[in-house]
């Protein structure tokens, strides 16, 4: 099996609109989105898929949807005043680097599915400097 890794780093808010400590208060991160993608067959170039092709899709994708926005969780009480004024980024539960991994995985999967035999191993995302949430099938 060959793996490749590719990071790409944004910032973003959120909040976590359920939680009962200092998150519950909109703040922000410098995260870092961590893809893991892998295949038994090379290219004939010897890939597992060109980096640049990979980065170019995960760094678009993140600038569109999560670069400089507020990721809020759609029953929140804010995202229906803060989208009128903010970039929102609309989740289906809270904004935990958990769902974002788990958000971030689907949409991988989405994207690799036109290049055949490669996979999405994991999604990570890093919040801080030592903390990464991680999701794999």
């Amino acid at each position: 099996m060959h793996t490749n890794v590719i990071e790409v780093t944004f910032d973003s808010a959120h909040r976590l609109y359920e939680y009962e400590g200092k998150c519950h208060n909109v703040h922000g991160h410098t995260y870092v989105a961590i893809l893991t993608i892998e295949s038994n067959v090379l290219s004939g170039t010897g890939f597992v898929m060109d980096f640049g092709i990979t980065k170019k899709w995960l760094k678009g994708w993140i600038d569109v949807y999560w670069d400089h926005a507020t990721l809020l969780w759609d029953q929140d009480p804010l995202f229906k005043v803060m989208s009128a004024h903010t970039k929102i980024y609309s989740m289906g539960q809270e904004p935990t680097a958990e769902n974002m991994a788990e958000a971030l995985f689907a949409e991988a999967v989405e994207f690799l599915h036109m290049y055949g035999d490669i996979q999405v191993r994991s999604v990570g995302i890093k919040e801080t400097p030592t903390t990464t949430a991680i999701y794999t099938l």
